[in-house]
C-alpha cells in the first residue's frame, strides 16, 4: 500500500516535512536549516561533564523548607514522587555522556547540504509504500554496525537510567526551516524530531510485539484530528521492520532505547529482537540501547559470530553495589558508593538538616536491600514515611538498627526469597537449589552466570 498517496501518507509525509525548493547553504547542517529551534541547538551542543552529572541527578521530593513544617498530608503527598529520584555515579555520568555524543554524531551526519543525504532522506517514503531500504549514505556509513548494551542483575537502575536519559533529551518537536543561499535542493520546510524512542521488550519476544509498541509510540507525533485509526499499520505487516525502520528516518528518532531483556525474553528465536535492532542501527544509523539482565545478555553473547556485532560497541555494567566497609574508626567507608546512596536517599526525606543520618544505616540497609538499589530506594520510601508518621523517631538514638530492619522487610517482603537467595550467593559463591538458580538467575551478576560451576545449568537452557 502507497502511503504518499494514502491518508496515512499524508500524516507521515506531514511529520516528516513536506519536501519544497529551498535554498540551503552548503555545507548544512540541520541547526542552518531550522535555527529558531532552541531544543534542536541542544541536541547539538556538547555540555560539560559536570552539567551531564547535574542533568542526571533528580530529586523526586520537593526540596521545601516549608514541608518540614507542614501537616502529615502534605508530607506524604509530596513523598509520592520519590522513586523519580536518581543519583548517577561518575562510572554512569561518562556513560550518558558517549550516549549523548553519539546522538549528536547522529545528527550531524543528517546533512541535507550533501547531495547523497538529501536523496537518501526524500527517497526513504517509498520504503513506507514496500520498496527496499536504501544502503546510507557515505556520511552515516561509519554509524552502522552495533548496538549500546546497558547491562545489570533485576533492581540495579537500568530503566531509571534510561528514564533520566529520555528526560535529558527532551519531548519531541517539530520545526520550520528558512531558506538560505548557495545550492536548491528538495529539502522538508517542515520536520518532526523524536530525540528519544523508549521502548519496552514485548513479552512475546518477537519483533512484530516490538513493533507495535513502535507504532504506538510513533503515531501521536503524526497524528492531527483527522488522522485515521489505522495510520502506519503498515509497521505491522509483512514489511513492518522495513516499514518502521523508514518512519524512524523519516521522523528522525535520535535514540532507539529497549529496555526489559530478562531470562523469560529468550524462548523462541531469542535473537529475533537484537538482530532487528542491528537492522535498525545498519540501516538508519541511529544508536540503540538494548537493556537487560546479565542472565539475558549472557545468552545473547552465546550465539557466535550473530552476536558479534551486538556487543561491539559501548557497554555499561550497573553491578550489585558493594558493603560500605569499615573505616579505621570502626565506622562504615563514607567514600564508599552504597554510604554515598543512602546520604542521597535520606536528604530526600522530610527531616531537618540538623538531623544527620544515623552512622550505621548504611550496614543496616545493606542486609536489607544486599546491594540493590531499586531495593534500597523501596525500603527508604517507607522509611521516610514511617518517620513522617512517626516523628519521635527522629530523636537521637531512637531510629534503631531494629526498627529500620522492620521497615525494610515489611516493604521488601514480596522479594524475601529473591533476598535470601542473593544472601546466599554473598556469603558463599553458591546457589545450590537448581530451581532457585532459574528462578531468580535475572537478580545474579554476570561473574557468577559465567562461573564453570554454572556451565551445565546455563547449556540446560539454551537446549530447552
Amino acid at each position: 500500500m502507497t502511503l504518499v498517496n494514502s491518508n496515512r501518507g499524508r500524516s507521515v509525509a506531514h511529520a516528516a516535512g513536506q519536501s519544497r525548493e529551498l535554498a540551503v547553504s552548503s555545507p548544512s547542517s540541520l541547526t542552518q536549516l531550522y535555527p529558531s529551534s532552541r531544543q534542536l541547538e541542544v541536541l547539538f551542543q556538547v555540555p560539560p561533564s559536570d552539567q551531564v552529572r547535574r542533568a542526571l541527578q533528580h530529586r523526586g521530593v520537593p526540596a521545601d523548607p516549608a514541608l518540614l513544617h507542614a501537616d502529615t498530608a502534605h508530607k506524604l503527598d509530596a513523598m509520592s514522587s520519590f522513586g523519580a529520584s536518581f543519583l548517577a555515579t561518575d562510572e554512569t555520568s561518562t556513560f550518558v555522556e558517549l550516549v549523548l555524543a553519539g546522538v549528536r554524531r547522529h545528527l550531524v551526519a543528517k546533512n541535507f547540504g550533501d547531495e547523497h543525504y538529501r536523496r537518501f532522506y526524500n527517497q526513504t517514503i517509498h520504503v513506507m509504500s514496500g520498496d527496499s531500504l536504501r544502503p546510507l549514505p557515505p556520511s552515516m556509513e561509519s554509524l552502522s554496525g552495533s548496538c549500546i548494551s546497558l547491562v545489570g542483575p533485576s533492581m540495579t537502575g537500568k530503566t531509571a537510567l534510561l528514564q533520566r536519559i529520555r528526560t535529558m533529551l527532551g519531548s519531541p518537536f517539530s520545526v520550520e526551516a528558512r531558506p538560505v543561499a548557495r545550492w536548491r535542493g528538495s529539502t522538508p520546510a517542515t520536520m518532526t524530531f523524536i530525540p528519544s524512542l523508549n521502548l519496552t521488550y514485548p513479552k512475546c519476544n518477537t519483533t512484530s510485539g516490538l513493533l507495535k509498541d513502535l507504532r504506538e509510540h510513533l503515531v501521536p507525533w503524526i497524528s492531527t484530528d483527522d488522522t485515521p485509526e489505522h495510520v502506519l499499520t503498515d509497521l505491522l505487516g509483512t514489511n513492518g521492520e522495513n516499514a518502521a525502520i523508514a518512519a524512524c528516518i523519516l521522523l528522525n528518532v535520535s535514540l532507539v532505547t529497549v529496555d526489559g531483556g530478562n531470562l523469560n525474553s529468550i524462548s523462541g528465536n531469542a535473537f529475533e529482537i537484537p538482530a532487528f535492532l542491528l537492522k535498525l542501527n545498519q540501516y538508519s544509523g541511529i544508536p540503540v540501547v538494548l537493556s537487560g539482565t546479565c542472565a539475558y545478555h549472557h545468552y545473547i553473547s552465546l550465539a557466535g559470530s550473530r552476536s558479534a556485532n551486538l556487543f561491539s560497541e559501548l557497554q555499561h555494567h550497573l553491578d550489585p553495589l558493594e558493603e560500605p566497609g569499615v573505616d579505621p574508626d570502626g565506622g562504615p567507608r563514607k567514600d564508599s558508593i552504597w554510604y554515598q546512596k543512602n546520604l542521597w536517599y535520606w536528604s530526600l526525606g522530610m527531616v531537618s538538616r540538623d538531623i544527620t543520618m544515623p552512622e550505621s544505616l548504611p550496614v543496616w540497609t545493606y542486609l536489607a536491600a544486599r546491594g540493590r538499589e531499586g531495593w534500597l530506594a523501596q525500603g527508604f520510601k517507607a522509611l521516610h514515611v514511617e518517620l513522617i508518621k512517626k516523628p519521635r523517631l527522629l530523636a537521637p538514638g531512637a531510629l534503631t538498627q531494629k526498627e529500620v530492619t522492620r521497615v525494610f522487610e515489611l516493604q521488601l517482603r514480596m522479594q524475601k526469597k529473591a533476598r535470601q537467595v542473593i544472601a546466599q550467593l554473598q556469603q558463599s559463591n553458591v546457589v545450590e537449589d537448581d530451581a532457585d538458580f532459574y528462578d531468580y538467575m535475572d537478580h545474579f551478576p554476570l561473574s557468577f552466570i559465567r562461573d564453570d560451576r554454572n556451565k551445565g545449568r546455563v547449556r540446560a537452557i539454551r537446549g530447552a
